[in-house]
C-alpha cells in the first residue's frame, strides 16, 4: 500500500473519531444540551480574545450567562446577578448588560419550549381546567405585553408569566420582545450598581452560595430531588433541539366553527371581486370549497342588533331588541333624568347594555360553547375572561375611526389578533371585521377605498390560514349582517314631524318637555315611532286606533301623511293579530294563521311587491318567492319585529337610496341601511361547506351549533340545522306588551316539520 494511503487512513480514522467525541451525548439530555451550547459559546469567543484581548471579560461572562440560566439555577436562584456585577468592574455596564441579555434571551427561548412540552403533558390536564388558571389567562390577555414587560422587569417570579403565555398561545416572538423589553433596564440596573459600588468578590460569592444553601436545604426539607425540575426541563430542551414540535397545550376536538362577520358587505361586490381574482385566499379556503348561498338579514338592517340572529338564532323582536335606538314604552315616563334608561342607543356609552338587553332566556353560542373567544364583538355576555379579546380596541379605534374613516387600522388590528389566536383551536371564534360597513358609510359600496378594505381582509383571512385556522374539521363563515345602498335624499321624519306641529322626542335631543311622539332611527334607513311617550302604557297603538283619533293629539292622518312623505317605502302598524302596511299607493295587511303560515292581502295596492293576488304560504316559502324583489322576506321581518315589547307604534322604512336623518350627521352618510329594501337585506353567507339557500342570519346559529355537535335549543327562530332539520317557531305577534326582558310565547313546530 502506497505511503501516502496509510496517511489519509490515519487522517480519515483521526476525523471519525473527532466527530465521534463531538456527537456522543455526555450525560443526559439536559446536561448535553447545556455543555454543547456552553462550548459553542466558549469556542466562538475565543477569536474573539485573540483578535481584541479586551474582550476577555465579556466573553467570559457570556459563558458563565448559560449554566446561570440553566437547569441549575433551582438550586442557584442568586447566580446571575452577581456575575452582572462583577463583569460590569472591567467592562462599561452598557455593554454588560447587552450580553446579559443575549445569554438570557438564548436560554429564555429554549425555556419556553421547555415549558411548553412541560405543560402539554397529560398528567397537567386536570390543571390547565380548573377555573383559577382559565381566569389568570384571562386576566393575562386583557393585557399580555405589558404583563409580560412588568414580570420581567421585577422580582416577581417570572415562570408565572412564561406559563400563561403558554397556556394563553401568546406568539413566542411578541413574548421575547416583551422579556427582552423588560429585562434589559433590569440588567442595565445591576451592572450600573454594580460598576458604581465595586462589590468584593467575597460578598457576591457568599450571596451565591447562601442563596443555593437556602434552595438546596428547602427542597430537602420537602423531600424534593435536587434535579426534578433541571431533568424535566432539560429533557424538554433536548426534544426542543431535536425537532419535536410540543404538544398543543390544551386538547380540543377537531370540530370547531370560525364565523366572521364582514360588516356591511354586499354579497354582489363580493363575488364581483372573487371573479376578478382580488381574494384569492377567501377564493381558496373557502369558496372553492365551499361557496356562497342567497342570503337575507333581518329588519332592521343594523349592525349590531343584525348580530344578535348568528349568535341566538333570533330575530332582534324575539331578542326585544327592535334597533340601535328604542323607547320602551312600558317603562318610560318621561323623567328627564330617571327615565333616562328607558331610551336606548348603542351607539354611544349605552353599547354595552346590548348584553343586558337580550333576556336571560335566549342563549347565545357563548352561553353553549364554553370554549368561545369574541374579537371586536358588541355582544360578549357570558364569555370567559379570556375568550372577551379587543374590547378595548374596539372602542378606542372604533370611534376614531368613525370621524376620520381610517377603518382599515381597527381591521388590521381584528386580522393581526384572529391570525394569533389560530394555533390556539379554540372551538368557536367570532370576529367581527368593522371597515368595510365604517368605510361605505363615507363613500358608496363600489368606492375603490372600499374595495381595498376588501382585498385587506383577504390577506388577513390568509394570515389566519397560515396559521392553522383552517385545519381539522372546522367550518368557516364569511357573512355579512346587512347591505349597503348609496344615499341621495336625506328626509328626516322627526323633523318632518315637526312641521306638523307635534314635538319629537328623537337623537341627539335625549329629553324635551311633553313630546307628542318619539322617533328612534337604526341604521338612517328605518325608525320606530312612539306616539305619546311618557305615557307608561302596556298596549300598542293600532292603526285603527290611529285613524279614529283615540291618540290625543295625534292627527287621524298620521299613517298616511307618513307614506307621502317623500323617500318613504312604507308605514307598518298593528290591527290586531294582523300588520297593516302602507304606502303613498295604497294598503295591504299581513295576517299569520297561528300555524306559521302568513297571508297578504293587498287591499289597495301590493305595497310589498309580492303579487296582487292573495297568497298563503309559510315563512320559508314567502323567504323564496321574495327573495329576488324589492323587499325581501318581508312577511316574515315585519312579524318578528312586531313581537318586541319595544318595539314602536309605527315602523317606517326608507326607500332605496334614502336616509332617514338630515345630512347635517357627523360625518356625513353618503351611504346607509337599515330598511327592508334589497340592497339592505341581501347579505353576504360564504361557506367553506356547501350549503343549500336561500338562508336567513338566524339559521347560521342552528348550522354552527350542528357543525360542534350542540343540540339546538328549543323556541328558536333558525330552521336550519344542516341536514334539513326544521326548527321554525310562528311568527305570532302578542296583543299586548309584555315587561322588559320578556318573550312572546309561542308554539314549536314537529321536528322535520316544514317551514
Amino acid at each position: 500500500m502506497p505511503p501516502g494511503s496509510r496517511t489519509s487512513d490515519a487522517g480519515s480514522r483521526g476525523l471519525r473519531r473527532m466527530l465521534q467525541v463531538v456527537t456522543t451525548p455526555r450525560g443526559d439530555h439536559r446536561w448535553d444540551l447545556l455543555i454543547r451550547a456552553t462550548g459553542m459559546v466558549a469556542l466562538t469567543g475565543i477569536p474573539l480574545v485573540l483578535l481584541f484581548p479586551h474582550s476577555v471579560p465579556l466573553v467570559w461572562f457570556a459563558v458563565l450567562s448559560l449554566p446561570a440560566n440553566s437547569p441549575l439555577s433551582p438550586v442557584i436562584p442568586a447566580l446571575f446577578e452577581p456575575l452582572i456585577m462583577e463583569a460590569a468592574k472591567w467592562e462599561r455596564p452598557i455593554w454588560v448588560a447587552t450580553v446579559a441579555l443575549a445569554g438570557y434571551m438564548y436560554m429564555e427561548y429554549l425555556n419556553w419550549h421547555a415549558y411548553a412540552w412541560l405543560l402539554s403533558r397529560k398528567r397537567l390536564e386536570s390543571l390547565r381546567g380548573r377555573h383559577w388558571v382559565r381566569a389568570s389567562v384571562g386576566y393575562f390577555d386583557r393585557a399580555p405585553f405589558l404583563t409580560i414587560i412588568v414580570f420581567a422587569f421585577t422580582p416577581m417570579p417570572f415562570w408565572t408569566a412564561r406559563c400563561l403565555a403558554i397556556l394563553g398561545r401568546y406568539p413566542l416572538s411578541r413574548f421575547l420582545s416583551a422579556t427582552a423589553l423588560g429585562r434589559f433596564p433590569r440588567f442595565l440596573f445591576y451592572a450600573w450598581f454594580g460598576a458604581l459600588l465595586q462589590i468584593p468578590v467575597v460578598i457576591l460569592l457568599a450571596v451565591v452560595v447562601g442563596s443555593a444553601a437556602v434552595a438546596i436545604a428547602l427542597r430537602l426539607a420537602r423531600g424534593q430531588r435536587l434535579q426534578d425540575e433541571a431533568a424535566a426541563a432539560g429533557e424538554a430542551r433536548s426534544g426542543a433541539l431535536r425537532g419535536d414540535r410540543p404538544a398543543r397545550v390544551a386538547a380540543a376536538s377537531d370540530q370547531g366553527v370560525t364565523l366572521i362577520i364582514l360588516d356591511g358587505a354586499r354579497p354582489d361586490v363580493f363575488q364581483h371581486l372573487a371573479a376578478a381574482g382580488d381574494l384569492p385566499n377567501t377564493s381558496r379556503w373557502v369558496l372553492e370549497p365551499g361557496g356562497v348561498a342567497p342570503a337575507t338579514t333581518v329588519l332592521p338592517s343594523t349592525t349590531g342588533v343584525a348580530y344578535l340572529p348568528f349568535l341566538t338564532g333570533c330575530y332582534p323582536g324575539t331578542c326585544n331588541v327592535p334597533g340601535i335606538r328604542w323607547l320602551d314604552p312600558a317603562q318610560y315616563g318621561g323623567a328627564w333624568w330617571t327615565d333616562r334608561e328607558h331610551v336606548r342607543s348603542y351607539c354611544g356609552y349605552q353599547g354595552k347594555r346590548l348584553n343586558t338587553d337580550v333576556p336571560d332566556t335566549v342563549l347565545s353560542l357563548f352561553d353553549i360553547e364554553p370554549d368561545s373567544v369574541g374579537l371586536c364583538t358588541p355582544f360578549w355576555r357570558r364569555l370567559t375572561p379570556g375568550g372577551t379579546r379587543m374590547s378595548l380596541v374596539r372602542a378606542g379605534l372604533g370611534w376614531q375611526a368613525h370621524y376620520t374613516g381610517w377603518y382599515l387600522v381597527l381591521d388590521q388590528a381584528v386580522g393581526r389578533q384572529l391570525a394569533r389566536i389560530a394555533r390556539g383551536r379554540h372551538r368557536l371564534v367570532f370576529a367581527v371585521f368593522p371597515g368595510v360597513d365604517g368605510l361605505t358609510h363615507f363613500f358608496d359600496p363600489w368606492h375603490p377605498r372600499v374595495l381595498e378594505v376588501y382585498r385587506h381582509f383577504d390577506r388577513a383571512l390568509g394570515r389566519y390560514a397560515a396559521r392553522g385556522g383552517f385545519e381539522g374539521d372546522r367550518l368557516v363563515a364569511i357573512v355579512s349582517d346587512h347591505g349597503m345602498a348609496r344615499v341621495d335624499r336625506h328626509t328626516d321624519v322627526a323633523l318632518a314631524l315637526e312641521r306638523r306641529g307635534l314635538p319629537a322626542l328623537r337623537h341627539p335631543i335625549l329629553w324635551r318637555r311633553d313630546p307628542d311622539v318619539a322617533v328612534m332611527v337604526s341604521g338612517n334607513a328605518s325608525a320606530q315611532l312612539y306616539l305619546r311617550p311618557g305615557v307608561k302604557r302596556s298596549q300598542r297603538w293600532s292603526v285603527p286606533a290611529i285613524e279614529s283619533g283615540e291618540v290625543a293629539g295625534i292627527p287621524r292622518d298620521l299613517v298616511s301623511y307618513l307614506a307621502a312623505l317623500d323617500g318613504i317605502a312604507f308605514v307598518a302598524g298593528t290591527d290586531g293579530r294582523d300588520i297593516v302596511v302602507h304606502s303613498s299607493a295604497g294598503r295591504a295587511r299581513l295576517s299569520p294563521d297561528g300555524d306559521g303560515r302568513i297571508s297578504y292581502h293587498p287591499e289597495t295596492a301590493d305595497v310589498l311587491k309580492l303579487g296582487d293576488l292573495r297568497a298563503t304560504r309559510a315563512s320559508g316559502e314567502w323567504l323564496t318567492a321574495s327573495l329576488d324583489g324589492p323587499f325581501p322576506d318581508a312577511p316574515t321581518q315585519l312579524l318578528q319585529l312586531f313581537r318586541s315589547p319595544r318595539a314602536g307604534d309605527l315602523i317606517v322604512a326608507a326607500a332605496l337610496h334614502t336616509d332617514l336623518r338630515s345630512a347635517w350627521e357627523i360625518p356625513p352618510h353618503r351611504s346607509g341601511h337599515g330598511s327592508l329594501v334589497h340592497d339592505h337585506m341581501r347579505c353576504l353567507v360564504a361557506l367553506n361547506r356547501p350549503v343549500r339557500g336561500p338562508l336567513r342570519t338566524v339559521d347560521l346559529f342552528a348550522l354552527a351549533l350542528s357543525h360542534l355537535g350542540h343540540a339546538i335549543p328549543p323556541g328558536i327562530d333558525a330552521a336550519y340545522a344542516g341536514d334539513g332539520a326544521r326548527t321554525r317557531r310562528p311568527l305570532d305577534r302578542p296583543d299586548r306588551l309584555r315587561g322588559p326582558g320578556s318573550v312572546a310565547p309561542s308554539l314549536h313546530a314537529p321536528d322535520g316539520a316544514a317551514d
